[in-house]
Parts: structure tokens; C-alpha cells; sequence
């Protein structure tokens, strides 16, 4: 009552270090418990001792070498013969290994009872009619029914979920004929609101009277929902304790002093599969332990024999019918009788046969690792936190040149990386991997080491985190894309060419399409008219080729350009199904079939969106190309949809074509190809038109998706932002200088021709009658003979300048004015636009006295019309033109600039009549 310890049993030392002689008579509570925890430990042994039992009551101890271990305590009055309380019994369980129980024995069957009721695992006892006869506390706190309601009650009937009840009927019929059930998983719905299922493993025990006759069952459960470890308790009756110990989840044997097995449960003939009837009276070590462990079981066996417990300490059992062993973890502690005398040994262990196969394994999976890292055909290292490469493998000393010998320790940063931008690249990734953010995909070039080129590695940098987590380096696997990276820049080259080319072939192509077409107007031989007509439909065919790989180089160089303009949908679809209305293919034949219905259905109430106009038409047209080429009958159809948050409108086109095979739905949308590409294929193209125009609407930030199946239809969905980002218009040169310019429509195509010199004159020619003179400039020969034969009809004096300089010569000589002049857009040395500029800045020839139309290689853009207005072009024709066109555009600034004149002489006039008078 003093709280002085007067019991201290062999665990307790065991587990705190302090002997039975060092504790006895001296205060529990100021000498052995923590300070942080003695207020609470006070107030537990003052309720006990006031007849107040504290049941599952945790706190830590601390052992003598100041190590933590965590308790779970059921705190008893002690009671003499008179019922007074004389004292305090703690008894405890170590819950630091939760899967380590130990079940302490009570001396007295009063205290057995009351551990039996306070006990940390559900138990429960019916009699032979399944009658409710015991209902320990954690039975009533996990079910929810105190132990008044549940005595004298059917457990089945009032306790059990239905669809459990039959097995359990099962269970306790069976423990009633004698034959015990261990481990049964029983779910259970506690009775109290929103309670979750609890899942309970039970072992159902016969219980007998003195006579052996069976009176009921007793049940021990263990909740495994939280800890997932077996509570096994003391029954509160002596008689019942073998029964427990023989259904324990723990191996335990018991031998005499001779080393012949007098215990033998129910879990190590599960681990052993020897039976207790075969194993009782076996010598254990002769006849179930291994030749090389019997020298060890002997000598732990021996210090038992003379009083010394052994702890965790492990051997290997043999399993029957096997050439295996089952480790075994196990205590084993000297057996007394009554007077005190050893009388043999008891053993309580554990099975650790999975754990130490799972050791090995793990260990064996280790090894294999390290050999797939170091001969895997991918470069992996690694680094520790100081940047010093701490793995190398095969691969990657064959990529760099280094051998792991010589990389083991080195600094990766410091040795291995080419230059400081490389290094402080590298800086951060390994820093960002060390505080836990991976990088993926990221490209790393090394130094090299060889004659070869510099390595690159494509490469995913991961922190590397040890058993306890944490994070001890970094690991980077990757990917050797040195071959691939001098591809890329070899693929850049070639797209470039390809570029330069198909602009190159633009003048050319104009040259034939304008002097077939002059060529064809004058013959007429209509053999020979049928044959410069195809000339002009073939240009026309080559242009749309060179237009598209102008555009298929564009997107792979990421400059296919944009202009940001207030787009009508709805009136660049109608336009576009007028055109395709009547177009006709190589052949002269109509595109759209007979049998097919043409139909528009664009809403004319579509919002104007922000977009490249000119590239909203480009795609239109491919789309609706391909449904009229791949559609033989049925309709085709165009309409419209806005999406709810009107932020993004969408144009479908519906066919009833022949369809795609949904495999090579991807397919079709990469440059050049095409989803039949036999030599055979039914359909004619190169397979340009669907990736341009997927790329088109990516670069305004929507997409197109396709809903197809083979011999049903396609319907192509085109998404596009109302409003265009910013960043994905990119401006206009006024010079058209680049390559990579936008190409022409569809509709203007272009083709190669040989040059034809052409007679150049610096004045017009001397005839009685004036004509009306022309000044053409252009720097390409080719050019100068179609501007000729475009306008020859009209009988004009043609002059010609082959570049800016030359043009401006010629005027600054004032030997003639002409009276109109056709100037090209790009051209050496000076641009037509600077040209234009000068003439109306420098030399004061306005747009009345001097109209200038510039000859465009494309249809500009609309920036670049308004800085050519700007800087004195009167109007802007692309090639390839029609000579019609031209003609046209030439008599209509002459008949405007004649009115100037006119206007400007009755002005004139109307002044020196006023000066007369």
C-alpha cells in the first residue's frame, strides 16, 4: 500500500534490466518509472488501491540502458483473507514488437478472473445451448452490449450477423463434440451507431467440468482491424489454461529434464507437422533438431536445466516429410514444480520461417539488382549528397569512356560535364532530386572522353532513399540518344533544304503557269490548246505540293506563322463549299461525286473568333477535299457548335465515306502518310493535308479529333478558341525574305519551268503614237517573260529593270516616266518595298502621278498589305496570277490615274479662266 515493490517476476527484469534483489521494498513508482509519467502511474496504483481497476492502461518504461519500452498495463487491488486491499498487481504486456505476446499466468485464480475480465482481447462463454455464460468487458466494448445483456442470451441468435450464422452455429457445434476451431474469422457490426465492421480471429474451446463432460464453449477472440495480432488471453479458470496454451497463434513445447517432449500445441505441429501424439515423449534434439544446431539447443537446453532463461534465441526444427527447417524465435525458460525443483524446460516462441525467407530473398534480389544495374544496356549512376558518383555501370563507362574504377568517388559535376552551363544545369536537377522533386526526360551532355562525339543521355533524375527514408543521393537512369540528337540536327538540315527548295521552285512554277497560260489564249490548234491547258492544270497540281512541304518544314522547325484576324467561320465555310462545288481533279471530273449531297449547315449566328484567316481556309479546304474524295455516295456535311462556356466553337464534317480503321486514326494525321500507301492505292496525295491542318489548329490552340468506322464514315471535329493567345501569333516581315513564309492557297498553285532570257530595255520604244508604258521589275528572267506575254493583248510598251537599283536608276534619269509599274516583293540587294518607298519619299511621284502595284511570290499577309500601302503601293497581286487578273489590275490603275489627270487639267483650266477674268 506504500507503493514498494514486493513482486518482480523474471519478464520484468528481463524486459527493464533490473534484478528481483534490486527492486524488492524499494518505491515503484519514483524509482523505476519515468518522470514525465509518475504523476499518471500515481494516480492508477491510488485508484487501484481504493478498489479501482485500471484495465489497458499504456505508458513507457525505461530500461537500464535507457531504452523505451512501451507497456500495456491492467492495474488490480490486492486483497487479503479479510478483503481488504493490501496491495497492487500490475500486470503488463510488452506491445513495443506487436506481434510478440506474452500471456502472464496469475497465481491466483481471483486475479486470473479479474485479468480474464479486464483482458485486451473479447471473450465469451456459452453452455451447451449456446447460451450467453461469460462476456468479458472488451467482448462488451467491441460488440456494444454490456455484460448484463448479453448473459442468458443466445449468442447466436442476438449477436451474430445472419450471413455469419450458420458458420458460426458450425463452429460451436463442433467445439461441443470435442473438435476445436482455431483462428476462425468472424466479421462483427458493433451495436452502436455508424460503428464499422470489426474482423476478429476466434479460437472456440471445449469447456469441461471436473468429470470431463463437455458444458459448453469458451471463445478467445482477437481483434486483427487495428493490430492485426493474435490477444490471446488467460482463461480466468486453471482448468481451462491447457486448452488455451494449446490453441495459442505461438509455437510452445515443454520438456523434462531429460529432453523428452511433455508439450506439445497446436501451432508448432502447424510449423512442424509433427502431431502432439507423435511428438509427446520424442526426444526433441535427437529425433527434430538439425545435426548442425543440435550442439546449440543442448547448451541453451543445459543453462535452463540449471535455472538460466534464454531469450530470442533461434534454431531451426525439421519439417516433417521435407528436407526443410522452420525457424523458430524462442524463449526458453526453466519449468519448476511445486517445491521449487526444475523439473524441465518451457518454450514460447515464434514463427520466423517467412521473415528469414524473406531475408534471403530480399538479400538474393539485392545481388540480382546490383548485377542488372551494372550490365543493363541503359546508363545508370549515381551520386551521393556531395555530388561524388557513387554507381557506375558498365553502360555508362561505355558511353562516356570512363571505366567505373576510375568514375567511382569522382565529382560528376567537376569531371564529367563539358561547360558551365551543362554544370550549373546539372547543379539544379541534383539539387531539386535531393530535396525529393524528380526530373524527368531531361538532356544531359558529357564530356568527352574519345575521338568520338560528345555523349548525350536522355535522362531521369530520382532521389535515392535509403531502408529508414531518407534521402541519401541521386540516381539517374537514361537513355544514349547520341545517335538521335546528330539525327535531329541532321533531320533540321534537311527540313531547311527542303524549305529553300520549295521556295526556290516558286518563281519557276509561275512561269509556267503564266506562259502556258499566254501560250494557250493565242493557239489555236485545240490539240495543242488541250495540251498547254494540262501544262497549267500539272503547275497547278505542283504548286499545291511545294505549298505543303513548305508547311510540313515550317512545323518541324516550330515556325508555321499566324496571323491574328477577326474570322468568320461561318463565310470562310460557305466560300470554301462554293469552291469545292464546282472544282474538279486532274482529270477534269467534278471532286464531288453525283451521288453525293453537299451540304452546309454553319449556324449563322457563330461568334467572330480570333484567327489566321487564310489558315482557317487551308483547313477547311483539306477537309472537306478528303470527305468529297473519299465519298462515293450518301451526303457530306458541314456544321457547326458552340460549346456551353462559349469560349470554343467547333466545326464537324460528317461523310459517309469509306471510313479508317480506328488503328490508323494517328497515322493519317503524320506528314506523308496516308492510311493506304500500296503502289495500288485507290486514292491519289501524298498525305500532307491532314497533318498541316492538325498543326494549323494546335498552333490556335484547339485540336481536331476523327470518329470513324471502316465502311460507315468519318466525322472530323475541328475545336477552336474564341479569343487566340498572344503567344501564339508571330508577326509579318514587311520583306519577303524568308523561306519559310506561309504558303499559297490551295487554289494558286505553282510549277518549274526553264528560264527564258528576256531582252531587257532602259527606254521605251520611239513610235509616232504614245503608247502607254510599263516599267516591270523583277530580278528573275522568267518572271519578266510572263509579266510580257500577260500583257501583250494590250499593246503596251514594256520596260525592264532587273532589281530596285536598276529601276531606280531609270527614273532618276528623267529620260521617261512610265506610267505604271510593276514591282516585285522580294528581290537582291533592294526590296520592292524599299523601292516603293523611295520612289514616293525621294522622288515625289505620288500614287495619282505614278501608280505602283506590287507583285507578291504569295498572298500576303495582312500586316504586310498594310505596310505596303503604307510605304506607296497602290494595289497587291500574287503569283500565280491569271494574265486576266493582271490585265485588269494594270487598266484599272490607268483609268484611275487617267481621271487624276483629267480632274487635275479641268482644275487647271477652271484657274486660268479665273486669273482672265
Amino acid at each position: 500500500t506504500e507503493g514498494k515493490v514486493n513482486e518482480w517476476n523474471a519478464k520484468a527484469s528481463h524486459l527493464l534490466g533490473f534484478s528481483k534483489a534490486e527492486t524488492m521494498g524499494r518505491y515503484l513508482v519514483t524509482n523505476f518509472i519515468h518522470a514525465d509519467y509518475q504523476g499518471s502511474v500515481s494516480e492508477v496504483l491510488s485508484a487501484a488501491l481504493q478498489g479501482k481497476e485500471t484495465a489497458n492502461f499504456e505508458f513507457p518504461l525505461f530500461t537500464r540502458g535507457n531504452s523505451r519500452i512501451d507497456i500495456l498495463l491492467n492495474a488490480t487491488p490486492r486483497t487479503g483473507a479479510d478483503g481488504s486491499v493490501i496491495g497492487v498487481i500490475g500486470v503488463g504486456q510488452d506491445i513495443t514488437q506487436i506481434r510478440s505476446i506474452t500471456a502472464e499466468q496469475q497465481r491466483f485464480a481471483d486475479d486470473l478472473a479479474r485479468l480474464i475480465e479486464n483482458a485486451n482481447a473479447p471473450i465469451f462463454g456459452v453452455d451447451v445451448n449456446g447460451m450467453v455464460t461469460e462476456w468479458n468487458r472488451k467482448a462488451a466494448d467491441l460488440l456494444g452490449y454490456p455484460k448484463s445483456e448479453a448473459v442468458g442470451k443466445h449468442l447466436v441468435r442476438n449477436f451474430i450477423q445472419p450471413e455469419h450464422r450458420q458458420s458460426v452455429e458450425d463452429v460451436l457445434h463442433k467445439a461441443l463434440s470435442g473438435i476445436e476451431t482455431t483462428n476462425y474469422e468472424l466479421s462483427l457490426t458493433p451495436n452502436r451507431g455508424g460503428g464499422k465492421r470489426l474482423t476478429v480471429w476466434l479460437n472456440a474451446t471445449t469447456r469441461r467440468d471436473a468429470k470431463g463432460k463437455i458444458t459448453g464453449v469458451v471463445g478467445v477472440g482477437q481483434d486483427i482491424t487495428e493490430l492485426n495480432q493474435l490477444m490471446a488471453e488467460s482463461n480466468r479458470v486453471v482448468d481451462y489454461l491447457q486448452s488455451l496454451i494449446e490453441t495459442a497463434n505461438a509455437p510452445i513445447f515443454g520438456v523434462d529434464s531429460a529432453g523428452k517432449i511433455t508439450e506439445w500445441n497446436a501451432k508448432i505441429f502447424e510449423v512442424s507437422g509433427f502431431s502432439k501424439t507423435e511428438a509427446m515423449g520424442m526426444d526433441l534434439i535427437a529425433n527434430l533438431i538439425p545435426v548442425s544446431a543440435k550442439d546449440s539447443v543442448s547448451s541453451v537446453f543445459s543453462q535452463a536445466l540449471t535455472g538460466l532463461k534464454t531469450t530470442t534465441f533461434e534454431f531451426p526444427i525439421n519439417i516433417k516429410n521435407s528436407n526443410r527447417q522452420a525457424q523458430i524465435l524462442m524463449n526458453a525458460t526453466p519449468l519448476r514444480g511445486p517445491d521449487g525443483s526444475i523439473m524441465g524446460i518451457i518454450g514460447v516462441g515464434q514463427d520466423i520461417t517467412d521473415l528469414r525467407e524473406a531475408k534471403e530473398s530480399a538479400e538474393q534480389t539485392l545481388g540480382e539488382m546490383a548485377k542488372l544495374i551494372d550490365s543493363a544496356n541503359a546508363p545508370i549512376f549515381a551520386v551521393n549528397q556531395d555530388g561524388y558518383v557513387s554507381e557506375w555501370n558498365q553502360m555508362m563507362g561505355k558511353i562516356s569512356g570512363v571505366p567505373r574504377a576510375e568514375a567511382m568517388g569522382q565529382s560528376l559535376i567537376d569531371n564529367f560535364l563539358p561547360d558551365a552551363k551543362v554544370k550549373a544545369r546539372v547543379a539544379t536537377v541534383l539539387e531539386r532530386a535531393l530535396k525529393g522533386s524528380d526530373t524527368s526526360n531531361f538532356e544531359l551532355s558529357l564530356k568527352s572522353h574519345s575521338e568520338n562525339a560528345p555523349p548525350v543521355l536522355l535522362l531521369n533524375a530520382t532521389a535515392r532513399v535509403s531502408a529508414v527514408g531518407e534521402i541519401t543521393g541521386v540516381i539517374g537512369v537514361g537513355q544514349d540518344i547520341t545517335e538521335i540528337t546528330s539525327y535531329k540536327a541532321l533531320e533540321e538540315r534537311k527540313m531547311r533544304f527542303m524549305a529553300m527548295v520549295s521556295h526556290e521552285l516558286r518563281s519557276p512554277i509561275h512561269g509556267i503557269c503564266g506562259l502556258s497560260e499566254s501560250l494557250a489564249h493565242a493557239e489555236r490548234d485545240p490539240h495543242r490548246k488541250k495540251q498547254l491547258g494540262m501544262i497549267r492544270s500539272c503547275s497547278i497540281r505542283l504548286l499545291d505540293l511545294v505549298s505543303n512541304i513548305m508547311d510540313v518544314s515550317n512545323m518541324k522547325q516550330k515556325n508555321l506563322r499566324l496571323n491574328k484576324d477577326s474570322c468568320d467561320l461561318t463565310q470562310i465555310v460557305e466560300e470554301t463549299v462554293l469552291l469545292l462545288e464546282h472544282a474538279t481533279d486532274k482529270h477534269g471530273k467534278p471532286v464531288r461525286n453525283k451521288n453525293v449531297h453537299f451540304v452546309n449547315k454553319m449556324e449563322t449566328g457563330m461568334p467572330i473568333i480570333e484567327a489566321d484567316s487564310h489558315r482557317c481556309s487551308q483547313v477547311f479546304y483539306n477537309l472537306l477535299m478528303n470527305a468529297l474524295k473519299f465519298t462515293k455516295a450518301g451526303h457530306v456535311l458541314i456544321r457547326s457548335s458552340v460549346p456551353q462556356d462559349k469560349n470554343w466553337v467547333q466545326v464537324i464534317i460528317e461523310d459517309t465515306g469509306i471510313g479508317i480503321n480506328p488503328a490508323n486514326v494517328e497515322r493519317i494525321f503524320e506528314p506523308f502518310e496516308q492510311e493506304d500507301d500500296r503502289e495500288s492505292r485507290a486514292f491519289e496525295g501524298i498525305g500532307l493535308g491532314l497533318a498541316i491542318s492538325r498543326e494549323v489548329v494546335r498552333r490556335h490552340g484547339g485540336d481536331i479529333s476523327v470518329h470513324t468506322f471502316v465502311g460507315q464514315g468519318s466525322t472530323f471535329t475541328v475545336t477552336l478558341p474564341k479569343n487566340m493567345a498572344e503567344d501564339r501569333v508571330e508577326g509579318c516581315s514587311v520583306v519577303e525574305e524568308s523561306p519559310l513564309d506561309a504558303p499559297e492557297p490551295r487554289s494558286k498553285p505553282l510549277e518549274l519551268v526553264a528560264p527564258t532570257q528576256v531582252q531587257a530595255r532602259k527606254v521605251p520604244e520611239k513610235k509616232t503614237a504614245r503608247k502607254i508604258t510599263v516599267l516591270s521589275v523583277d530580278d528573275t528572267p522568267v518572271n519578266q517573260e510572263v509579266i510580257k506575254a500577260a500583257l501583250a493583248p494590250d499593246d503596251y510598251d514594256l520596260v525592264i529593270a532587273m532589281s530596285g537599283p536598276e529601276c531606280l536608276e531609270i527614273l532618276e534619269k528623267g529620260e521617261f516616266l512610265p506610267d505604271i509599274i510593276l514591282m516585285d516583293v522580294m528581290m537582291p540587294e533592294m526590296s520592292g518595298t524599299e523601292v516603293c518607298r523611295r520612289v514616293r519619299n525621294e522622288m515625289g511621284h505620288s500614287h495619282s502621278v505614278l501608280p505602283i502595284i506590287m507583285v507578291s511570290a504569295k498572298s500576303p499577309a495582312p500586316r504586310q498589305v498594310i505596310d505596303g500601302l503604307t510605304n506607296g503601293t497602290n494595289d497587291y497581286i500574287a503569283k500565280p496570277y491569271s494574265n486576266e487578273e493582271l490585265r485588269v489590275r494594270v487598266k484599272t490603275l490607268l483609268l484611275v490615274k487617267e481621271c487624276f489627270a483629267s480632274r487635275k487639267e479641268k482644275e487647271e483650266q477652271q484657274q486660268l479662266v479665273n486669273s482672265i477674268l
